[in-house]
């Protein structure tokens, strides 16, 4: 079998992803008439990395490493394939602790609270907040970190997945909707027939929405010593995971929940929230080749592309949303960052 090599790169946003997060499950290499030591041996091959010789609560690839091994199946599978295996072939099982803590839970409410305790590990990128309307629960996903070519698949696997995950815990029988913010990579009908639901589009944020009442609904798999096992590995990974967070990342996604409430924080006002001196930060972040003023403008450019693709919003207003004193600046700093002027930006989209 040719197993395609994969260049690790140093990743610029700090980011990284437990290595059990991308196993394949055997039931996707039954459908690809492949054998079940495939996914041992691409990840020896394309990462240097014995999985029967580490152990997967403590390792952990970079976000750049991970993002090439979702563009390499998304060529090679489509975008429909990848995302339905994905969301149907994976067991609690193949998402570590994780996935056995919210599938062994006692209610519902308790395993999607540890389901998104845990989900800045499982997708670092995303940032998940939880919104009570009336009688709903809005689970909404704010961008973190933008994963460029798979971003808008990625945000659907995980939409899919936590939903996938609520109605296990209900037995099948809640209700949960999904909404994207981007544009669909497939056609109604097909979340129809893979999924049983049709995307709600045109929304301001990714989320799935839930009635509140099935939280107390009780979990019939309830497994009281897996689940106890289960919540002390989590908090073990948690702690492994923290070893490998980065400050850039933690930079990086306090600038992103501010710039959402149009709020921008200054190098002091983020050295005071992470308990740290101006001096200290700097040289910290100096020390994994980043800069507050790199990730800044960084954050504050994803933050127009949004605006770009999924609002009518003048260039002007944009502009000013995301920051920037003056227009000429910030069509100078979109230009180098994306090599299009924003005008090309939002018509290529």
């Amino acid at each position: 079998m040719f197993i395609p090599q994969i260049r690790l790169h140093p990743t610029e946003s700090g980011v990284c992803v437990p290595l059990f997060a991308m196993q394949m499950p055997q039931k996707t290499l039954t459908r690809l008439n492949l054998g079940g030591r495939v996914w041992e041996s691409f990840v020896k091959e394309c990462m240097g990395i014995d999985v029967n010789q580490v152990s997967l609560l403590n390792t952990f690839i970079d976000l750049d490493t991970y993002c090439q091994v979702l563009t390499l199946a998304l060529r090679l599978y489509g975008a429909d394939r990848l995302l339905y295996w994905y969301v149907e072939d994976t067991a609690p099982s193949h998402l570590g602790p994780v996935g056995m803590a919210c599938a062994m839970a006692p209610t519902v409410g308790d395993g999607l609270r540890h389901w998104l305790g845990n989900f800045n590990v499982m997708a670092p990128t995303l940032q998940v907040g939880q919104v009570e309307i009336r009688r709903d629960l809005h689970i909404q996903l704010r961008v973190a970190t933008d994963m460029g070519y798979v971003h808008d698949l990625y945000q659907e696997i995980c939409l899919f997945m936590t939903r996938r995950k609520l109605l296990d815990l209900s037995g099948g029988r809640a209700e949960v909707q999904v909404r994207f913010a981007h544009a669909p990579l497939q056609k109604p009908d097909w979340y129809r027939d893979h999924f049983g639901t049709v995307p709600e589009t045109g929304c301001a944020t990714p989320s799935l929405v839930l009635d509140r009442h099935w939280l107390e609904q009780e979990n019939e798999a309830y497994t009281p010593l897996l689940y106890q096992q289960a919540l002390e590995e989590c908090r073990q990974l948690q702690d492994n995971y923290r070893r490998f967070d980065r400050l850039s990342h933690r930079v990086r996604g306090l600038l992103v929940k501010a710039s959402e409430q149009n709020r921008f924080y200054s190098l002091d006002q983020v050295a005071r929230l992470l308990n740290l001196s101006v001096r200290t930060l700097t040289r910290r972040l100096s020390e994994e080749s980043a800069s507050f003023r790199d990730i800044q403008c960084q954050v504050r450019l994803e933050l127009a592309k949004r605006q770009l693709q999924y609002t009518r919003l003048p260039i002007k207003a944009i502009c000013s949303n995301a920051g920037f004193t003056n227009v000429s600046a910030f069509s100078r700093a979109f230009r180098k960052y994306t090599r299009l002027t924003p005008t090309d930006f939002r018509l290529a989209e």
